[in-house]
């Protein structure tokens, strides 16, 4: 399993998140995917995993034109984000 650490703001470890995790390009560099934080913080004050993933995938289909995006890895990429959001909330 890959360790994500939980630090500083928001964006630092959304962006920790979505490198590590998410990262359906493969090897992009850090801030690749910085544009969809906004959207993926305000997602996650409306809605739970199961709609955060499916925000993932519609990037992966809409805004990265990608052919088969990961159900799988979308899922499992929002629950590490609602998980690291609880625990910078502490």
């Amino acid at each position: 399993m890959t360790e994500v650490i939980v630090s500083g703001s928001s964006n630092g470890w959304v962006r920790d998140i979505l490198l590590k995790l998410w990262d359906p390009i493969g090897g992009v560099p850090e801030g690749e995917y910085d544009t969809y934080i906004p959207g993926i913080l305000r997602m996650m004050d409306t809605s739970d995993s199961r709609g955060l993933a499916n925000h993932l995938l519609e990037i992966e289909r809409s805004a990265m034109c990608l052919p088969v995006p990961s159900r799988e890895r979308a899922q499992r990429t929002a629950e590490a984000l609602f998980a690291a959001r609880h625990f910078d909330d502490r």
